[in-house]
């Protein structure tokens, strides 16, 4: 696992900030493109926005996790 730091390397609540990789998988954004993450800017730190942005749109046009309209605990399944 390898630590990409941004901007800040620490929240206001002294957290680690960093993008998580193993090997060329860049973590959240493979949870974003199952659909069960979303991109967030926290302070200055936007260098891995778009890419996990990207992803989470790709989950959100094939109803995948959070964006699935099948399974009834869904929220979009809700609305």
């Amino acid at each position: 696992v390898t630590l990409k730091h941004d901007t800040e390397r620490k929240d206001r609540y002294g957290r680690e900030l960093a993008a998580v990789y193993k090997g060329d998988l860049f973590g959240i954004a493979e949870i974003a493109r199952a659909g069960l993450g979303v991109a967030v800017v926290i302070g200055d730190n936007d260098r891995y926005f778009h890419e996990v942005a990207a992803a989470q749109e790709k989950a959100r046009l094939a109803d995948r996790g959070l964006y699935a309209t099948e399974p009834e605990c869904t929220l979009p399944a809700q609305v």
